[in-house]
């Protein structure tokens, strides 16, 4: 009767996973995609905090072949967001701990960070609005800096990420403020020529063209240089260590470039994921019924050896007993014939 009921158990919980399945599933199928970015793939939002259900979209243009298991592809781990993670898992048969949540957003910020800078798109830093990291606004800061680089180095022609980088630079550069940006922009993209030798030196800081503008200047100004050389250059390679999340998918514009990252991602997800099925009711209930039959044919083993041993015994027995029975009869024949000869 036992068996009967942990049986019925494991068939319930395999029911429920599969109708969340194909719920999962049909949401998938019905979500819509977000607008097309300009450079990149089309745009997949995160949710909001204050979202209808705090789903991602499932897409399979994130690196579909990085994954390092069934399901654990950037897209699928974003469709299995609140079922087998996130914040709203906590009823799922099995789900990720808090501590590996954290651990794999951060991990998909990453992703999502070399995906902006790869498509040279400010709107893929909205994929990291869901993501409780700072990760969002770094993102934006970070591709207006590069932008602007790009900008004084001639090889972008928008100066708006330029005027954008300076204004948000003031509080840092308090030189900058009251400064006409457009104007310093235009001037960044000459070299910093037109302006007063003061300005001048203090524009070579932000926008320096060689090792020597940055003399006497703060260590950021080579990192400045070493961004300037890399997007003039063209070569990922000549990229600074500082910056190369930002800079290496930015120069290359190759999304090839975050597939490590996926990689990455999936490969922790994935292990995680096992981690968290072996804890679950459902698995405990199967590993207690292998236990359970694993028991039960030791102890037919057991049982069968005992068995096997008994019976050699009493066949060592009976063979005694009919060698034993052999010599009286044996024994016998040869009495009555040495009878018989005496007689003669």
């Amino acid at each position: 009767m036992r068996n009967w009921i942990i049986l019925l158990i494991i068939a319930l919980m395999a029911l429920i996973l599969g109708l969340q399945y194909a719920e999962k599933k049909r949401t998938a199928a019905t979500a819509v995609p977000g607008p097309a970015q300009q450079g990149g793939p089309a745009g997949v939002a995160l949710p909001s905090d204050t979202g209808p259900d705090g789903t991602f979209v499932n897409t399979g243009s994130y690196d579909p072949d990085k994954s390092a298991c069934e399901g654990g592809s950037v897209g699928e781990i974003l469709g299995s967001y609140n079922t087998t993670w996130g914040p709203k898992s906590g009823d799922q048969p099995y789900s990720l701990k808090t501590a590996a949540v954290e651990k794999l957003q951060k991990g998909l910020a990453d992703y999502f960070y070399c995906r902006a800078f790869a498509a040279r798109d400010s709107a893929s830093c909205e994929n990291l609005n869901n993501l409780p990291s700072d990760r969002r606004r770094d993102c934006r800061l970070d591709l207006a800096e590069m932008f602007s680089m790009a900008y004084s180095a001639g090889v972008y022609d928008d100066n708006s990420f330029c005027v954008a980088r300076l204004k948000e630079s003031e509080a840092d550069f308090p030189f900058l403020a009251g400064k006409d940006h457009a104007a310093f922009c235009a001037a960044a993209a000459r070299g910093c020529e037109g302006l007063s030798a003061e300005d001048k030196k203090q524009c070579l800081t932000l926008f320096p063209r060689s090792k020597e503008d940055c003399a006497g200047a703060r260590a950021s100004c080579l990192e400045y240089y070493g961004l300037y050389r890399a997007i003039k250059s063209g070569d990922p390679a000549d990229c600074p260590s500082s910056h190369s999340d930002s800079c290496r998918p930015f120069v290359a514009r190759a999304e090839a470039e975050c597939s490590p990252l996926a990689l990455n991602v999936s490969k922790y997800y994935c292990a995680e994921l096992e981690k968290a099925r072996d804890a679950s009711p459902a698995a405990m209930l199967i590993r207690q019924e292998e236990a359970r039959q694993k028991d039960a044919e030791r102890e037919a083993a057991k049982q069968e050896a005992a068995a096997r041993l008994a019976a050699e015994h009493e066949a060592a027995r009976q063979a005694e007993r009919e060698r034993v029975e052999r010599e009286k009869l044996l024994e016998q024949i040869n009495k009555e014939i040495r009878k018989s000869m005496g007689k003669k």
